[in-house]
């Protein structure tokens, strides 16, 4: 990021403006996605909104302070079995998800939360059925298109896509988990427990890492793609925030593992 800087030194205000916006530009169309691949992307992601929630959690001193944080989930299965970030249902006290049409439903963190958020999973269960779900992959490849759908920076089921871009731990991790990226714009704080999903309507990974800087949270604003907004990045800081990091997470091998310690047979239940 430093030869960034180093352009925007002596800038003015309006072309410093102009720059990032070109920039911004440039991330728009990540590994150079087609206007067919987006159209898909777009597609798929509609689809995968359905099965998508937007949590709300409040600790004992959320109660305290009346406060809470958020993040996301998204349904495994039709009776209301749903993974997140254990980061996001952390000491929770209260659980509330609300749905894609708009219903606000109640849940509970099924097992065990690993203390160490190795993997960075969390199973939580709602008193539901008949929910749209999303189905385990049984693989993912690098390069290939996948689409996440989230709630970032407070937009609510945006849609965003990229490629994997990183599948395996490199050898110097030797006991990290099973984790993957992707290069999609970091849509940061909010889209934690995003269903990262292939064209096929698959889990490929869940979000559960991305820069986020909160010293930057009053100076930037960036849309997710062209199917919520322009990404718009008014100063460094704001570009340095957006670019810093790829999204990624758990991918689906941990998954897939984490579900079945905790609920036997749920995944073999619903597939057969």
């Amino acid at each position: 990021m430093d030869w960034i800087k180093d352009v925007l030194a002596n800038t003015s205000p309006l072309e410093e403006a102009r720059y990032l916006e070109m920039m911004a530009a440039t991330m728009q169309d990540p590994d150079g996605i087609s206007v067919e691949e987006r159209a898909l992307v777009k597609s798929v992601g509609q689809s995968t909104q359905h099965a998508v929630v937007q949590l709300t959690v409040r600790t004992r001193d959320d109660v305290l302070t009346d406060s809470f944080s958020g993040g996301t989930g998204f349904f495994v299965s039709p009776d209301g079995y749903l993974i997140t970030n254990a980061h996001v249902v952390e000491g929770a006290q209260t659980i509330e998800a609300k749905t894609f049409d708009g219903r606000t439903l109640k849940g509970t963190i099924v097992g065990s939360v690993p203390p160490d958020w190795r993997p960075d999973l969390a199973l939580v269960k709602l008193a539901t059925s008949g929910e749209t779900w999303i189905p385990l992959a049984p693989d993912g490849q690098l390069e290939q298109l996948v689409v996440g759908v989230g709630h970032p920076q407070s937009l609510e089921w945006a849609i965003y896509g990229g490629r994997v871009s990183f599948w395996d731990p490199p050898p110097e991790w030797i006991d990290a988990p099973s984790h993957f990226q992707f290069d999609a714009v970091n849509v940061g704080e909010g889209s934690s427990g995003s269903p990262v999903v292939n064209m096929s309507g698959q889990l490929v990974g869940v979000v559960a890492d991305g820069m986020v800087d909160k010293s930057f949270s009053g100076e930037w604003e960036y849309g997710v793609s062209d199917f919520v907004q322009q990404i718009v990045l008014w100063n460094k800081a704001s570009l340095s925030a957006a670019t810093a990091g790829r999204v990624g997470g758990p991918r689906v091998d941990a998954v897939r593992e984490f579900i079945d310690a905790r609920v036997p047979g749920l995944l073999v239940s619903i597939t057969q």
